[in-house]
């Protein structure tokens, strides 16, 4: 892990939210805006559950297999099997809950349960845990102090899929968050080539920059942080 307020010099990106501090009401969704203005007809929502579907079978695989490792050798191996299976079925987890908003998105219809959070140590609590495998920390402008109403489930699955997916493009991530009277402004920050010249579409179902080509994925997860930001009558860039 990365010692916190280290600097990296190379330009690199940024994913970048703000959220405001109080409640504030979302803008009106539905399925010809946002991350479903791709999906104008209905066999493209069922590719959509097809794919999300399609997208569950490494987990459970992983999940059947470290089972069987259990069950064929009790020892201090298993436990790391063990280990893995759990991780597993957390990812599974993870991936239902998001199909499952983007659906209910389709309709106009997120529902979050908001209540008045530590945002800061929600993200130093996700940095602090991360696998150390992974180089992710926190940035130089970090506030301590931003207190905000958010739903800690949903913010946290954001938080995860923006650190995921600039480890997984940029090789590092730093997370940074100011804060006004208004708003509070969070930024993860890799060394990855950036997201081209249309970085909005990237925050559409199944759309994926060029440079992620090779990297396995559906390109669920911006579209899902995308959802969750305007939920909370923030926005993602």
């Amino acid at each position: 892990m990365s010692e916190s307020g280290k600097k990296i010099n190379d330009p690199g990106s940024d994913e970048i939210v703000v959220i405001p501090q109080g409640r504030k009401s979302p803008a009106p969704r539905g399925p010809d805006s946002g991350i479903f203005a791709r999906l104008a007809a209905p066999d493209q929502y069922l590719q959509m559950v097809l794919q999300a579907v399609h997208n569950l079978r490494g987990p459970l695989s992983s999940v059947s297999l470290n089972i069987a490792a259990v069950r064929d050798r009790i020892d201090r191996d298993s436990v790391e099997a063990l280990d893995d299976a759990l991780e597993s079925v957390r990812r599974v987890d993870a991936i239902i809950t998001q199909t499952l908003t983007l659906s209910m998105a389709a309709s106009g219809n997120v529902i979050l349960a908001p209540h008045e959070t530590s945002v800061s140590d929600l993200v130093l609590s996700m940095v602090s845990t991360w696998p150390r495998s992974q180089i992710v920390g926190i940035g130089e402008a970090f506030d301590l102090n931003v207190v905000a109403e958010v739903d800690s489930n949903h913010f946290l699955q954001l938080l995860e899929n923006l650190i995921a997916n600039a480890v997984k493009y940029g090789k590092i991530a730093l997370v940074s968050m100011t804060k006004n009277e208004q708003d509070f402004s969070l930024s993860v920050h890799d060394k990855g080539p950036g997201v081209g010249d249309n970085p909005e579409s990237l925050f559409q179902m199944f759309k994926r920059g060029a440079q992620r080509h090779g990297k396995k994925g559906f390109g669920i997860g911006l579209a899902y942080c995308k959802t969750i930001a305007e939920a909370h009558g923030g926005t993602i860039a």
